[in-house]
């Protein structure tokens, strides 16, 4: 299965700077503390990616403003764990390499350079966060560039509306829903429950890549 790339690039910016002052005088030589970690977690979906690099940047306006802040490998199982020490921001979370199976054939397949996967989230200090990083939040990162470059939206509308288009459009929280495999029998249910539901659709595009 192809993974789909951007229509618009994302583009890089300089390095963002965090600069931490100590605080003098009255004989007190305390530091100021650091910064809360607040971990971000979830899994890379386009069938399930292992071994890729996720790879966070802080995010405004529609471009890239920092330098690499976090850093994590999936699993065998495609789920990462980062724990970025950061200001209150907009975060791009970027998978590249790894590989991935084929649903529609079982083939092994390793992502090529320039093929990735991306999610925008907003990370505030200390707070925990899931969210998946799949082809629909790829979409709707992409989307949220075009709104916050072209259409001068603010982060939180232009990433906010960006995540309602394909959320309504896959009927589940594109980030805070697990996909499932669909084909695998341990993921078998009487029922569509949303992380079945949320499958579907790289499943779907696995079989429209083979037929093609």
């Amino acid at each position: 299965m192809a993974i789909i790339k951007r229509g618009l690039p994302l583009l890089s910016g300089s390095f963002g700077l965090l600069v931490m002052l100590a605080g003098c005088g009255g004989g007190d030589s305390s530091l100021p503390g650091v910064r809360p970690a607040g971990a971000v977690g979830g899994k890379a979906v386009d069938a399930v990616l292992v071994g890729s690099t996720i790879r966070a940047y802080e995010w405004d306006k529609g471009t890239t403003v920092s330098g690499v802040i976090a850093e994590a490998t999936t699993d065998s199982a495609g789920h990462y764990t980062l724990d970025p020490s950061y200001k209150d921001a907009y975060l791009l979370l970027k998978a590249t390499s790894g590989r991935y199976t084929e649903e529609a054939t079982g083939t092994s397949v390793p992502l090529k350079p320039g093929q990735v996967l991306t999610t925008l989230i907003r990370y505030e200090s200390g707070k925990a966060i899931t969210s998946h990083i799949t082809v629909l939040t790829h979409w709707a990162a992409c989307q949220a560039e075009w709104r916050a470059l072209l259409q001068l939206n603010n982060n939180s509308d232009a990433v906010g509306l960006s995540n309602d288009v394909f959320s309504a459009m896959a009927g589940v929280s594109i980030r805070e829903v697990e996909p499932l495999n669909i084909t695998d029998p341990n993921n078998a249910s009487p029922v569509m429950n949303a992380g079945l539901q949320y499958g579907i659709f790289p499943a779907a595009i696995s079989s429209l890549t083979q037929e093609l």
